[in-house]
């Protein structure tokens, strides 16, 4: 439309005019609405959540050796609440929820809620394979990792309280041997490539995520579970 004149009142008025004119009193409308959003910040509690998980994330990521074994894990550590559906899925009722499924070459850990645990809670192996050391180690409230070496071999000892983690996933292999000792029962996973083998142990009864990620056998990988402790 080219900028042809109005007349309203017996004044002319271009489109130009008309069109600025309703600019400021749409401007006027907006200006006198009542702020309906209230103004928030991040509390202080948040943004060391983010912080922790950061950096958990990236010293996780530092001594896995992901890509080296067939076998590698992979961790969804997420603050948000877990929006993932299942079927056909195997749910147990403890202090929180978890539950597993198999798809071909991975096996994936889900956990849902978070346990009732007052009292920070810490664990340590009390046994390792002779000759391998710690190299290094981190603690956060009711998460810890080991990283030990020894000449070319390593294990990452891994545990969390189940309400900090939504998913675990064993990439790798499908295949689950169960273990059971006492009332314990420990999930081996081995892999197939012959690097990494894989243990898992879900306290239900402490709530609490263990995890053996290294090149040990699977008596080794049992002898390195049972001897976990706490500390605190």
């Amino acid at each position: 439309m080219r900028n042809k004149i109005e007349i309203v009142s017996k004044k002319e008025y271009s489109t130009k005019d008309l069109t600025a004119a309703c600019e400021a009193v749409n401007l006027s409308m907006l200006n006198a609405l009542p702020n309906s959003m209230s103004t928030t910040g991040v509390s202080d509690d948040f943004s060391m959540r983010v912080s922790g998980q950061h950096s958990r994330f990236a010293r996780i990521q530092r001594i896995r050796r992901i890509g080296r074994s067939a076998a590698a894990v992979a961790f969804a550590l997420l603050i948000s609440l877990s929006a993932v559906l299942t079927a056909n899925a195997t749910v147990r009722e403890a202090f929180a929820r978890w539950w597993k499924e198999v798809f071909v070459d991975r096996v994936v850990y889900y956990f849902e809620g978070s346990p009732d645990v007052q009292t920070l809670s810490g664990f340590s192996l009390g046994w390792v394979p002779e000759g391998f050391v710690l190299e290094d180690s981190y603690y956060e409230e009711n998460y810890g990792n080991l990283f030990f070496t020894s000449s070319g071999r390593m294990l990452t000892y891994e545990y969390s309280i189940l309400g900090e983690i939504d998913a675990v996933d064993i990439i790798g292999t499908e295949d689950c041997e169960l273990i059971h000792i006492n009332e314990k029962t420990f999930e081996y996973y081995q892999d197939p490539s012959g690097g990494s083998n894989i243990m898992m142990w879900i306290d239900d009864m402490d709530g609490f995520m263990h995890m053996l990620n290294g090149d040990l056998s699977q008596e080794e990988l049992v002898s390195v579970m049972l001897s976990i402790s706490h500390i605190y």
